[in-house]
């Protein structure tokens, strides 16, 4: 019984020691590339990594459309390039917008209809307190949440090349 016990404590030891390993490995790696695990969409459990690198953030993110506005001296908040649950590349900028959520939501329908972006949705979700506009344009998908958060003003854009 006794030398059963140990071997129990001995397994349960080394399942702990391969758990830490696991999470801290996945959170970080080295240079500016993370890895985030996102919930799988057949289970609950987190299971699929999306490598994500950062981008300066005076600069774009790799294939990131040309003729989607920026707001000039914006405050960015996080400015990235990933590869996404689905294999795609994903080309990432969010900001600090000086304009209203109205006069954003306007401002993106607009220049993007300019340019031949084709509007698939434009989305009032005012149970979220969010604007929401999806177009595509070629390989290109792009999804534009605008949002408040701690009283600012955020634009959250994405785009998937396929």
């Amino acid at each position: 019984m006794k030398k059963m016990s140990i071997i129990l404590g001995l397994v349960i030891v080394l399942a702990l020691g391969v758990w830490y390993f696991a999470i801290t490995a996945s959170k970080e790696k080295p240079g500016n590339q993370n890895v985030f695990t996102v919930p799988s969409a057949s289970s609950s459990e987190f299971t699929v990594q999306v490598p994500m690198t950062d981008v300066d953030k005076n600069k774009l993110p790799e294939k990131f459309p040309s003729d989607v506005p920026l707001e000039t001296e914006a405050v960015i908040t996080y400015n990235y390039n990933a590869i996404n649950a689905a294999g795609e590349y994903q080309s990432s900028r969010e900001f600090v917008s000086k304009k209203t959520p109205d006069e954003n939501f306007a401002l993106y329908q607009s220049a993007l209809k300019s340019s031949g972006w084709t509007l698939s949705s434009a989305i009032d979700d005012t149970v979220r307190a969010q604007k929401i506009i999806l177009a595509s344009k070629g390989s290109n998908n792009l999804n534009i949440r605008i949002y408040t958060d701690a009283g600012q003003v955020k634009v959250s854009i994405n785009n998937i090349t396929k």
